[in-house]
C-alpha cells in the first residue's frame, strides 16, 4: 500500500531539482508564488574563473536588477568533482517565464553589458558552457522572500529522478539516496569572492 507520502513524492520527482536554499524565510504559502525562477550554471574555461567572478561582482549583478531579475543567490561547488574553481551556479527569478524572455533580450541588447563582456574578455572568452532550468514552486515549497545576512553557509543541490516504486522504496530510508547531489558554497548574498 502506498502512503500519501510516497505518492507527493512521486508527483514531485520526476526531473524535480530541490534545491535547498535556507538563507531565506518563508513568510507565505509557495501556493501563493506564481513567480519563475532559472537556475543556471556557468562552467569557465581553464585559468578564467576568477574573471567571471569578477565581471559578476562588479557588473553582471546589477544590471540584471536592471532588467527586471531578481537575484536570489549565488554558489560555488566546494569540491573539486563538482566544479570547485570552475563553475558559478546561480538563481534568478522572474515574474513570468515571458517576463524571463525579455529580460534577458534586454540584457543582451544593453550597451553597458556589451561594453563590460568586450573588456571582461579582452584575455580571452570566459565562459565554456551554459546550462539552464527554468523552475516554478511546489505545493508544499517555503517561499523564498528575504535574503540570510549571517556568515558562510553550506547548501546541498539535489536532484531526484526517479520511477514510481524506487521512489517509494527509497522514501521509507530518511536520507534516499536516489540522484545526484553537489554541495554549494554560499558567501553572501549577491556577493562573490574569489577562492
Amino acid at each position: 500500500m502506498f502512503s500519501l507520502k510516497c505518492l507527493l513524492r512521486f508527483l514531485s520527482a520526476f526531473s524535480l531539482t530541490a534545491f535547498l536554499v535556507a538563507s531565506f524565510v518563508p513568510l507565505a504559502s509557495a501556493a501563493e508564488d506564481s513567480r519563475v525562477y532559472e537556475l543556471r550554471t556557468y562552467t569557465t574555461l581553464p585559468g578564467r574563473y576568477d574573471a567571471l567572478l569578477t565581471r559578476f561582482r562588479d557588473h553582471t549583478v546589477k544590471l540584471f536588477e536592471k532588467h527586471g531579475m531578481t537575484n536570489v543567490g549565488y554558489w560555488q561547488p566546494m569540491d573539486t568533482a563538482d566544479g570547485a574553481g570552475q563553475k558559478l551556479i546561480y538563481l534568478l527569478s522572474y515574474p513570468s517565464r515571458e517576463a524571463a524572455t525579455a529580460s534577458w533580450k534586454a540584457f543582451g541588447a544593453d550597451p553597458e553589458w556589451q561594453k563590460v563582456k568586450k573588456a571582461s574578455e579582452e584575455d580571452g572568452k570566459i565562459v565554456a558552457k551554459v546550462e539552464s532550468v527554468f523552475l516554478k514552486t511546489t505545493d508544499f515549497s517555503p517561499a523564498l522572500t528575504g535574503a540570510y545576512s549571517g556568515g558562510s553557509r553550506v547548501f546541498e543541490l539535489r536532484t531526484y529522478v526517479g520511477t514510481w516504486s524506487s521512489l517509494c522504496i527509497g522514501y521509507t530510508v530518511s536520507r534516499p539516496h536516489l540522484g545526484v547531489f553537489q554541495t554549494l558554497r554560499h558567501d553572501q548574498p549577491h556577493l562573490l569572492s574569489p577562492r
